[in-house]
């Protein structure tokens, strides 16, 4: 990303990094419906995810939207989808509880999202990038979909069958 946002710059762009927790990600929406940003590219769009399973990212359900819908230029990759972010164990739904835990700090809990995850979240994503107006093209990474995946427990994390269902 540092080094896609030095190039832009070096190219005279004006480069604006929004970190997608939730509030990050609508604001990005809502600028570029202002009309104030002229391109998009969208390195983690977990806050889609949170939003379908109710975590702590949940960027609401317009996410991955304004772009498309405005007619700019529009990258996405699938950053930070191996995930779900919870702020408590006690958060985590139901269906998820007997899944592993990583916590990160007291308010910080990930656990792997798995196919019956990411199906549901690749139909959506299709269906808002479908939609779109301008070009827009998917970049899918070969070696895993975020730092968690060669970082915190590559056992876990490595699912290339849960990544292929997303794909």
């Amino acid at each position: 990303a540092m080094r896609f946002k030095e190039r832009l710059e070096e190219k005279g762009f004006e480069v604006v990094v929004f970190h997608a927790i939730g509030i990050g990600g609508r604001t990005m929406e809502e600028l570029v419906r202002e009309g104030k940003i002229q391109g998009v590219f969208d390195m983690s769009p977990n806050e889609v995810l949170d939003h379908l399973y109710g975590g702590m990212t949940d960027g609401g359900p317009d996410r991955l939207e304004a772009a498309g819908e405005m007619g700019l230029p529009y990258l996405v990759a699938p950053g930070n989808l191996d995930h779900l972010i919870y702020t408590s164990r006690e958060s985590i739904p139901e269906q998820f509880r007997n899944r592993k835990v990583f916590s990160h700090g007291t308010r910080i809990h990930i656990i792997r999202s798995r196919k019956t995850e990411m199906e549901p979240l690749g139909k959506v994503m299709a269906e808002k990038l479908n939609k779109a107006k301008g070009p827009t093209a998917v970049i899918f990474p070969l070696q895993g979909f975020s730092f968690a995946n060669r970082h915190v427990d590559k056992e876990e994390f490595d699912d290339p069958e849960s990544d292929r269902t997303l794909l």
